[in-house]
């Protein structure tokens, strides 16, 4: 099981966090590039987000690593070069797009449905295109991130998941339709990831892939969030890849997922104040962390999916690296992110980039299996 095994990190905002200073070193103290490191402890994929134009109509960044068309291509040109396979995550939209925000991006807002859903179709085949013309073999892509209420909002937004109307899900299947159409026309062999939040909530993804699948052109892989200090218990999340397996026949794919290790501060999205750990869940410490991530992969490779993402292993605490910027909270219209906001304390290294004991829970595990053999 272990040898197929994907396990993937998260490393979008890496080339901010070497931009602003920031270094990582191996576990005897030898500063060492993240690839390097990430590949000694097993982990074989890397997960990049792509934001269609992440900056002001004045230039500011919009924050999270910048992540625009060129720094993904730079990204997977690094991933490819330490043998790394590559999931590139589309978002469709000019910054975050989750289960809270999937705001159109600039250029596109005053498109009609029918001309947005050419866009969709034109701007996936560019994309697509210009990894192919780089020589970058993409070995997943995902079609919208957390799309578990719409894209494109509100084109493509399914209003109310227990009450959405037929329209709605026609609406959304015509918009992941076009992005999956343009995949296949440019690289056929490529896996089509569909991504859904709340990993959690098997009720939720039996009533989305209910409707949505049969309308979705053809695609290969479901992947799931699961962040244990928002959502339920493992067990229910082990009831939702079980659900995938016995009534669908794609890859199940936990394409998301973290836990802090420390507490840490006044600009951390996630802390004991913010999101105390829940009852069944380790404190948010080294420890803590690692049996949390031992936890989920335990339960991924008992449910034999493809593989499993860490969220943002690298984002370490440097100076600038923001989840969002003063412009970045203005186009999503956010109103519970600050200014300065960061993720550092859910990283695999610690705040100055020294490795944490979970980097190295994957490789345990490899050897506790193979000493039983």
């Amino acid at each position: 099981m272990y040898k197929d095994f994907i396990y993937g990190a998260d490393i979008s905002s890496l080339l901010a966090v070497e931009e602003l200073g920031g270094t990582f070193t191996s576990d005897s103290g030898e500063k060492q590039e993240l690839f390097e490191i990430l590949k000694s402890n097993g982990f074989n994929l890397a997960r990049i987000r792509l934001f269609v134009d992440p900056k002001s109509n004045k230039g500011v960044s919009y924050g999270a690593g910048h992540n625009d068309l060129e720094t993904a291509l730079t990204l997977a040109k690094r991933a490819k070069d330490h043998d790394f396979k590559v999931l590139l995550n589309l978002h469709y939209s000019d910054f975050w797009a989750d289960e809270n925000h999937q705001t159109l991006p600039k250029a596109w807002a005053k498109l009609d449905f029918a001309d947005l859903e050419y866009q969709v179709y034109a701007y996936t085949k560019e994309v697509v295109t210009t990894f192919k013309e780089e020589n970058i073999t993409l070995d997943y892509i995902q079609v919208g991130n957390e799309v578990n209420k719409g894209i494109l909002w509100p084109h493509g937004k399914l209003f109310r998941r227990k009450k959405a109307t037929q329209t709605e899900y026609d609406a959304l299947a015509i918009l992941l339709n076009a992005g999956i159409k343009a995949i296949r026309e440019v690289t056929p062999n490529v896996k089509i990831m569909i991504h859904l939040g709340q990993g959690s909530n098997p009720e939720m993804y039996a009533d989305f892939l209910h409707f949505m699948e049969p309308r979705l052109f053809k695609f290969d892989a479901i992947g799931l969030s699961y962040y244990p200090y928002i959502h339920r218990q493992i067990t229910e999340l082990q009831a939702t890849l079980l659900f995938i397996k016995t009534y669908y026949p794609y890859e199940r794919f936990i394409v998301e997922t973290s836990y802090p290790f420390e507490n840490g501060d006044e600009t951390s999205i996630v802390n004991k104040d913010s999101f105390p750990p829940k009852r069944g869940f380790f404190a948010y410490t080294p420890l803590g962390q690692e049996r949390v991530l031992e936890t989920i992969l335990d339960a991924a490779v008992e449910e034999q999916i493809t593989g499993l993402c860490y969220f943002e292993p690298g984002w370490i605490n440097v100076n600038g690296l923001t989840v969002a910027t003063i412009e970045g909270i203005k186009y999503l219209k956010e109103k519970n992110i600050k200014a300065g906001s960061t993720l550092f304390n859910e990283a695999l290294f610690s705040r100055s980039g020294r490795p944490n004991p979970a980097l190295s829970v994957k490789n345990n595990m490899d050897a506790f299996k193979k000493s039983d053999n």
